[in-house]
């Protein structure tokens, strides 16, 4: 398990894009499970816009780490997969 992967520069450098995952885990069978945890009073939707951006950050993931493993996403209107 991975508690967080974050991307962004390291102490005063700023980079445009950078992004953090909530939550990795990584396991034997080769897949890594991916959870974007959020907390809302009101249901969250994922938009298309955000969709997008989530994929982004697991591309951006797969090219720092060049990890070849699956990644295994879920959310009830399947929108992100």
């Amino acid at each position: 398990c991975i508690p967080k992967y974050q991307y962004g520069g390291t102490g005063r450098q700023k980079v445009s894009g950078a992004h953090q995952i909530n939550l990795l885990i990584d396991r034997r069978d080769d897949c890594i499970n991916v959870c974007e945890i959020k907390f809302s009073i009101d249901e969250f939707e994922i938009t298309q816009a955000y969709a997008a951006d989530l994929e982004n950050k697991l591309k951006v993931f797969r090219s720092n780490t060049k990890t070849r493993k699956n990644f295994i996403t879920y959310n009830d209107n399947n929108i992100w997969r």
